[in-house]
């Protein structure tokens, strides 16, 4: 069995996972999976350290038993043989126990045991980097990945993906996460060593997306971008005005108008993608607040609409207004979908020459 079969062994034995692992010797999961993997081996010091938390010795994690003869101590992987022998006698006393002795096969021998501890240590220091370099957390999971929109919609599209993991096997599932306003997770097909999929969307904010990978119930996930901002086409164009018609009346006109036509280009993967949608208002209300208290809830009623904007106002009566009053108005509609959103105007009444009107703030 090499390291890699062993740590495994006896990390399941313990009954850890390998984040498990990983947070007790202070490096990541993708750390130990590495080692699991052959991909990469473990420094001296934290085999030292697996064997404590395994309660076994150094000797069966590095492959032997603890009573092992000669004959099958000389099949054990040389690098293996060189690890255990630096940990069990380390560098400095090997060779100031052999420098004492003055044979020539004596010094001969310190001479090959110096060579393999510099090519041991040459070896771990490369190991080590590249521990470093492959277990980024913004290393990518994937060594290929496309995508692209098709049947495209006021309110949907289709979202192609094809991609290539790095790591895979034969019983290897491949996801994606969506997170609009709610987390949806996708399956895609493998073809070959490809896994691809259509995914069918509604157009909504995406706040995430991630690529699950599960090899064999170890599980990696990647948070990837694919220049899905639907914001300033999900945002309607609209705005509220307020006028006084009479100061002495309280008479105060509240008007709210709205883009009714939308269209905006999302560039996706170098291409660019035009969508369009037709944008409806709905029970447009209008929420009076005086000098921070809520006065009245108002229905605004349509005045105008042409090919491009569409208009709402009404009036409301407030006979106690006075210079210095704060007016603030909260508007309130449902679009095409049902779904509520706002708006909101804040003006101070101000006045010169027994003139008054409002100040937009």
């Amino acid at each position: 069995m090499t390291l890699g079969e062993h740590i495994l062994k006896y990390r399941k034995l313990k009954g850890l996972s390998q984040e498990e692992l990983g947070k007790l010797l202070h490096v990541s999961r993708q750390t130990i999976s590495k080692w699991e993997s052959n991909q990469s081996s473990p420094d001296i010091q934290s085999c030292k350290e697996m064997a404590k938390i395994f309660d076994i010795s150094l000797e069966e994690i590095l492959g032997g038993k603890p009573k092992e003869d000669k004959k099958d101590h000389k099949k054990q992987n040389q690098r293996i043989l060189i690890i255990a022998l630096v940990s069990l006698l380390g560098i400095s006393i090997i060779a100031n126990t052999l420098l004492k002795k003055e044979s020539l096969d004596q010094k001969t021998k310190i001479s090959e045991l110096e060579k393999r501890v510099e090519i041991l240590q040459n070896q771990k220091d490369e190991d080590q980097q590249n521990v470093v370099i492959t277990n980024e957390e913004t290393s990518d999971l994937y060594s290929y990945l496309d995508y692209k929109l098709s049947n495209i919609k006021e309110y949907s599209y289709d979202l192609n993906i094809d991609l290539i993991p790095k790591k895979y096997q034969e019983n290897t599932k491949v996801q994606i996460m969506m997170k609009t306003k709610k987390e949806n997770y996708y399956d895609l097909q493998r073809q070959d060593n490809h896994f691809s999929g259509i995914l069918h969307l509604p157009i909504e904010k995406v706040k995430n997306i991630q690529l699950i990978i599960n090899n064999n119930g170890e599980i990696e996930t990647q948070e990837i971008y694919l220049g899905l901002d639907f914001d300033d086409y999900l945002n309607d164009d609209c705005s509220g005005g307020l006028s006084l018609e009479n100061y002495k009346e309280g008479k105060m006109k509240i008007t709210f108008g709205g883009q009714i036509k939308k269209e905006a280009s999302l560039n996706v993967n170098d291409k660019e993608y035009t969508l369009k949608r037709n944008v409806k208002y709905q029970d447009v209300k209008a929420t009076i607040y005086i000098n921070k208290k809520k006065k009245k809830t108002i229905l605004l009623k349509q005045i105008n609409k042409d090919n491009e904007w569409i208009e709402f106002e009404n009036q409301y009566t407030y006979k106690g207004l006075k210079k210095g009053d704060q007016v603030l108005v909260k508007y309130s509609y449902k679009d095409e979908n049902g779904e509520l959103k706002e708006t909101k105007t804040k003006a101070t009444l101000i006045g010169s020459y027994n003139e008054y009107y409002f100040s937009w703030e």
